[in-house]
């Protein structure tokens, strides 16, 4: 298949959401995994569904051993437990890692590793959002660069939240996980 393989353990139904329209303005084929866009936090309904639709399927998790490419959103973990690194080992997909796509730096490195794979230049919308998030950022860095951030939680969001903080001018002065 021509799909690129998305792994984002890490992150909200929201941050999923985004993540799918990013690939969809690149207009690639992709498997998500896991999709928790609609499943976790799916509209109310009268209807009460145990498990709801959608999500990613069986099928599809089966059919990534056959995609062009693996984009892993974790560099902090284990190779051991990394479904990248064990696409990688036994099925010979390719095996890009980057943090999660947030802040500048984060969102650029995903960004250029999906317009490497792919072949496809970087969408014009997604140039013109990266633009509007610089100028806030420069607009309110003299309110943030003096601030001071202490930063708690699971290593992927970690990383990302003090790279997004140093990008804004926040001092973390604690920065800390409760694993390894």
């Amino acid at each position: 298949n021509n799909k690129i393989n998305i792994i984002a353990a890490n992150l909200n139904p929201a941050d999923i959401r985004h993540i799918k329209e990013i690939l969809k303005l690149f207009n690639i084929e992709y498997i998500l995994l896991p999709d928790i866009s609609t499943t976790l936090d799916a509209p109310y309904s009268k209807e009460y569904r145990r498990i709801p639709e959608g999500g990613t399927k069986i099928s599809d998790i089966e059919s990534m051993a056959g995609s062009i490419a693996t984009i892993e959103m974790s560099i902090t973990i284990d190779d051991r437990y990394s479904p990248g690194k064990y696409l990688e080992e036994t099925f010979g997909v390719p095996l890009y890692k980057c943090s999660i796509p947030m802040g500048l730096r984060n969102t650029d490195e995903f960004m250029n590793l999906i317009s490497q794979i792919c072949g496809r230049p970087i969408p014009q919308q997604l140039k013109e959002e990266r633009g509007r998030y610089l100028d806030g950022m420069i607009d309110s860095h003299k309110y943030n660069a003096e601030g001071r951030a202490v930063v708690f939680g699971e290593p992927e969001q970690v990383y990302a939240v003090t790279r997004l903080c140093c990008e804004n001018g926040i001092k973390p002065l604690l920065i800390a996980t409760g694993t390894k």
